[in-house]
């Protein structure tokens, strides 16, 4: 209020209302600076704890600013500004509230629990004081009501869970309490893996793995050491034969235990099999005799081969339809699922032989050959010499070389062996030719006849034949060394002598007998009568052979004695005797003589010397 004549106070304001939490002390109360009034101001701060009722307020309360104390309870605030000197005027300011909240309940969040569900109801306290708010710290889980101490939990996931329950109240720090909620995971289903039938007195187990929770191996019935138990895949030692059952149980904090069991079956070894002695036989059929099992069952089967077993499961079956070759049967003795014991037995079936087929017989010239026997399809065969001579090359082959075998008989035989089974022999005859005795046909001959001798050697191996090989003739016994030939022609006339002796070459030689044919007769022309020392002769022209001039009497040289017509020169006065004798070969010649005639040349003759004369007569005188 103002005094009268006094200024008024103006601008009196504090700041500002607040909310704390009991216990705490506020924040310093801001007062403005006021103005109008006379100063120096006077200050005082009052409370009230209804803001009707005002009182100064507690501590240093004349400042232009205050600072409240610590307060447990609402309280308003307000700032009263007086005027000095006389006018003593003042002017309060509106009030500012500081509320204060009380403390919440502490919070009790309740006793941790280990559960094997995924949903359970929470045990919070109920605030005295505040409001409470559960939340999810760590894991998972829906907080069904979250306002409600006792609220629902679903759908937490195995392990921990932690859930906080906070109590508030205004602006007072909350109060905060977590629970765990262990939940503990199903454990994993067991399964102790499957039935086992072993030969053996150990084995590792096959448990499956216990994802949740631990597993534990423990013998149900029968016996066996467990060496690892909490091993899915523990050994077992020591089980004797029979059943064997083990429990896998796998636990998982409070949920019920899984289990299951396995047995173990253990079966005895079986008897030791034998099948006996290999056999080899030459038949398709025979009996086995394999070993009769103590523990276990046998059964043969073929293990190559051809073969029908009778009765398999009898340790002494028939056998039959065995193909030859190697025929294995297994004689197998089985206990379980223990190893079998196994045994063959080798029937190694002999092939009758092929017929043995030594070939033809042979008659050759030579002291070897080939032989010709058949290859064997079933069996090995092999060449001996069984008359004769010669040296088998390769025995044991169908084609065999022969050597060193002499003329005559040599007979071999050709044996096919096959196993136990009877042989096959064949024979083969090799006869051997000796060579022909060397053909002679005796010397060339040139005669002047159309008939002749020939006479080859004499043959002591084989036999020999004459034959015409060019020419003409007839031969009057073909087969004897020595025979007549007649009727050849003139000319060259061949003969030919072979000898032979069985497969061996043919000998030969041959034989010329030239026939020359009789010479034309000759003819040495006409006497002449010349009056020269010169002339030409005129012979006839041999058609068969050839003609000579030779000088009989007289004189004359003649130019070209082979020549019919040759020229004569140097002839004296007279009788001059040419003759013309035309010869061939081996025949008599034909001669013929021509005289020549050369008349004496007259003396010269002399007239004497011209005469004149007057007369009708004269003597001459001529020489």
């Amino acid at each position: 209020a103002a005094k009268l004549g006094c200024p008024a106070i103006t601008n009196n304001t504090i700041t500002a209302n607040q909310v704390i939490c009991s216990g705490q002390t506020p924040a310093m109360l801001a007062g403005s600076v006021p103005t109008g009034g006379v100063t120096p101001f006077i200050y005082l701060w009052e409370e009230s704890p209804d803001n009707i009722i005002w009182n100064p307020a507690s501590g240093v309360n004349n400042t232009q600013n205050y600072s409240p104390p610590t307060l447990t309870a609402n309280t308003y605030y307000r700032r009263r500004v007086t005027s000095s000197g006389g006018c003593a005027n003042f002017s309060s300011s509106s009030s500012v509230l500081i509320t204060v909240d009380p403390l919440p309940t502490t919070a009790g969040a309740g006793i941790d629990q280990t559960i094997c569900s995924s949903s359970t109801s929470l045990l919070g306290n109920t605030p005295l004081v505040g409001t409470g708010v559960w939340s999810l710290v760590s894991g998972t889980g829906t907080i069904t009501t979250p306002s409600s101490p006792n609220s629902g939990i679903t759908g937490m996931s195995s392990g921990v869970n932690i859930f906080q329950w906070t109590i508030t109240s205004g602006s007072c720090p909350p109060s905060s309490d977590q629970v765990t909620i262990n939940v503990d995971p199903l454990p994993t289903t067991a399964a102790a893996g499957t039935d086992q039938s072993i030969c053996s007195s150990s084995i590792n187990l096959s448990g499956n793995p216990a994802l949740m929770g631990t597993g534990l191996w423990s013998v149900v019935s029968g016996s066996g050491t467990i060496t690892t138990p909490s091993s899915p895949n523990s050994g077992i030692t020591g089980m004797l034969s029979g059943a064997n059952v083990f429990q896998w149980t796998i636990t998982s904090g409070s949920c019920p235990p899984s289990f299951d069991q396995v047995t173990i079956f253990v079966d005895p070894l079986p008897t030791v099999s034998d099948a006996d002695l290999d056999q080899n036989i030459c038949s398709s059929s025979t009996s086995l005799n394999g070993n009769s099992p103590l523990i276990g069952s046998g059964i043969w089967t073929l293990v190559s081969g051809t073969g029908t077993i009778t009765t398999p499961s009898s340790p002494t079956t028939g056998i039959t339809g065995m193909s030859p070759g190697s025929n294995i049967f297994q004689w197998t003795i089985t206990s379980g699922t223990c190893p079998p014991s196994t045994d063959q037995v080798t029937i190694n079936v002999d092939p009758m032989p092929t017929t043995a087929a030594a070939g033809n017989a042979q008659t050759i010239c030579s002291s070897t050959t080939s032989l010709l026997g058949n290859t064997p399809s079933a069996g090995t065969g092999n060449w001996t010499l069984v008359t004769g001579t010669g040296i088998i090359t390769s025995p044991s082959s169908p084609n065999s070389g022969i050597t060193g075998m002499s003329p005559g008989v040599n007979i071999f035989e050709w044996t096919i062996t096959s196993g136990t089974c009877p042989v096959s022999t064949d024979q083969v005859t090799i006869t051997v030719d000796s060579m022909p005795t060397p053909a002679f046909a005796g010397n060339d001959q040139t005669i002047c006849s159309s008939t002749s001798t020939l006479a080859a050697d004499t043959v002591n191996v084989g036999s020999g034949v004459w034959n015409v090989l060019m020419g003409s003739g007839t031969l009057t016994n073909p087969n004897i060394t020595t025979t007549t030939v007649n009727g050849m022609s003139a000319g060259s006339n061949l003969f030919i002598w072979r000898t032979t002796n069985g497969t061996c070459p043919v000998s030969f030689d041959t034989v010329s007998i030239f026939v020359d044919a009789m010479p034309t007769i000759a003819s040495a022309g006409i006497d002449q009568t010349i009056c020269s020392s010169t002339f030409t002769l005129g012979g006839n022209i041999p058609t068969v052979g050839n003609g000579s001039w030779s000088l009989m009497s007289g004189s004359g040289i003649v130019t070209s004695p082979s020549s019919p017509s040759s020229g004569i020169t140097a002839m004296n006065s007279g009788v001059n005797s040419f003759e013309w004798t035309i010869s061939n070969g081996t025949c008599p010649s034909s001669s013929d003589t021509v005289n020549i005639i050369v008349d004496s040349i007259p003396t010269t003759a002399i007239a004497g010397n011209d005469d004149s004369i007057c007369s009708s007569t004269h003597n001459l005188t001529g020489n």
